[in-house]
């Protein structure tokens, strides 16, 4: 059984986005490009967000047409979702400043 999707190409999509973000994500945990480099790391991480971003709406689309049943559907569309959602508001707190979002101690 082929999902109708992998042949408009979101399969391609959703896997280079992963692939990406997946190779460049763990750069950003390198304190010395934080520390010497600030702008490289605020640009690895917007491509990271925008990749992660992009994945999460690639599986979205491959969700919606899984061959997997309703239960398929369900799990994967949620999946990609939270993730969505999750590097939407990374990137909010990259951009407003992790120590001036509410209920965060300073």
């Amino acid at each position: 059984i082929e999902n109708p999707m992998v042949r408009y190409g979101a399969l391609t999509v959703h896997a280079a986005f992963a692939l990406t973000a997946l190779t460049i994500g763990p750069f950003q945990f390198l304190a010395s490009i934080r520390r010497r480099w600030p702008s490289i790391h605020r640009r690895i991480g917007t491509l990271y967000v925008l990749c992660c971003m992009g994945g999460g709406l690639s599986g979205l689309v491959l969700a919606s047409s899984t061959t997997a049943g309703p239960i398929g559907v369900a799990g994967f569309g949620s999946a990609m979702a939270t993730c969505f959602d999750g590097y939407s508001t990374e990137a909010r707190v990259a951009r407003e400043g992790f120590d001036r979002l509410p209920g965060v101690a300073a």
